[in-house]
C-alpha cells in the first residue's frame, strides 16, 4: 500500500510525522526521501521540463497513421 506522509527531520535518525498514522508498532515500512523543491533553480528546471512536455504533446502534434511504420518493433504489445 502506498501512502504519501508528511514529515519533518528532527535529527539523522529521527523523523516527526505531520499527522498520526494508523500502524502496528513493530512494523516495517519503507520510506522514500523527497526535498521540498523550494528553491528558485528547482522552479526553473520543473517549468523547464514542463515546456518541453507540452511541446511534445500539444495539439499541433501529428497523429502517424500505422501505416507509416517500416518495421514492427516484435516485442511491443498494447
Amino acid at each position: 500500500m502506498v501512502q504519501p506522509i508528511e514529515a519533518q527531520v528532527v535529527d539523522a535518525r529521527h523523523l516527526e510525522l505531520r499527522d498520526p498514522i494508523r500502524i502496528r508498532p513493530g512494523s516495517q515500512v519503507l520510506i522514500t526521501i523527497l526535498e521540498a523543491a523550494d528553491s528558485a533553480e528547482s522552479q526553473d528546471w520543473y517549468q523547464l521540463a514542463a515546456h518541453g512536455l507540452a511541446d511534445a504533446y500539444s495539439v499541433s502534434e501529428p497523429t502517424y497513421p500505422v501505416t507509416m511504420i517500416k518495421s514492427p518493433n516484435p516485442e511491443y504489445t498494447p
